[in-house]
């Protein structure tokens, strides 16, 4: 992974990314508050949701012989 952002260079970042998130949500013709709940309720089925590792490490385990 790279390195840790500055305090400068993460402020920089995180009005960057709002900026964007703006003019996505003008595109889309939603609240930008709407994008925002959108992205986190996304984020949080993704991260919550490991069973494609799961399926992953049964597929390699069978490929191994293991299974």
């Amino acid at each position: 992974m790279g390195r840790e952002l500055t305090p400068k260079e993460s402020e920089e970042y995180l009005k960057y990314r709002e900026e964007q998130g703006h003019k996505a949500a003008e595109l889309l013709g939603i609240p930008y508050e709407t994008l925002v709940e959108i992205e986190n309720r996304a984020r949080e089925e993704v991260l919550s949701d490991d069973s494609w590792e799961k399926e992953l490490a049964e597929k390699n385990k069978r490929k191994a012989g293991i299974l």
